[in-house]
């Protein structure tokens, strides 16, 4: 069975009861931005509310409780996500997801709020909106950083050369990676990205992507990463 190296607890535990040995590193923590008192207004003032990631959608849902708003007050809103896993988290707090920008839109799009952290509201807007645009993006997109990601120091970093692959999960994995290896030493392992947006920014930041597990199940990823490496 393959040693992968996991980013976040769940995962690591579904790789462990599929076979994998696995060495968990949570290499991030989402720090909180301030509490915006005017969310609410905002999410109804808008044509289209993005998000960036699960991470989003629990920060900004974590937000509205505080505030004493139910979540059926998106229900209002037209929602779109950037991959399947944020679509996932938002189906699981029953809304309904009217688009997913996995590519550029090329139609009007109105008032786009973009909701994530500052770095992964660049990429959606650089990636998706802005080359879809006639005019200044600066007129379409409204920005709502509502937390920023932070290298947990806490854990232990394992040695790279005791593992077979490296599972990215999530928008920040690679970015945290690359900050905890530097110079590119993920090159000698199996390289897998579990969404588009944590393979966008691993390609983006010079990580190779060997392979790319969009919608697959903790055995299935278990078994393409014992296929790949011949085992």
């Amino acid at each position: 069975m393959p040693r992968a190296f996991a980013c976040t607890l769940d995962l690591a535990r579904a790789l462990s009861e599929a076979g994998a040995e696995v060495t968990v590193v949570p290499l991030l923590t989402i720090q909180p931005e301030v509490a915006q008192p005017d969310l609410l207004s905002r999410l109804r003032a808008a044509d289209q509310v993005v998000f960036t990631s699960p991470q989003a959608v629990d920060v900004l849902l974590g937000q509205l409780e505080q505030q004493g708003t139910d979540v059926r007050a998106l229900t209002g809103c037209r929602l779109g996500v950037i991959d399947e896993t944020t679509r996932t988290r938002l189906r699981r707090s029953r809304l309904r997801v009217d688009h997913e920008f996995d590519a550029p839109i090329h139609k009007p799009l109105g008032r786009v709020l973009v909701v994530g952290s500052v770095e992964e509201i660049e990429e959606v807007v650089l990636r998706v909106i802005a080359p879809a645009q006639p005019s200044d993006v600066s007129s379409v997109v409204d920005p709502l950083p509502l937390y920023s990601y932070e290298v947990d120091e806490r854990f232990p970093v394992p040695f790279l050369d005791d593992h077979d692959a490296v599972v990215l999960v999530g928008t920040g994995a690679a970015r945290a990676f690359v900050d905890t290896y530097p110079g590119n030493a993920v090159c000698r392992q199996l390289v897998v990205a579990t969404c588009e947006s944590a393979s966008d920014e691993a390609i983006m930041l010079g990580i190779k992507v060997d392979l790319k597990a969009r919608e697959a199940g903790a055995r299935e990823l278990v078994r393409l990463i014992a296929d790949q490496l011949g085992r």
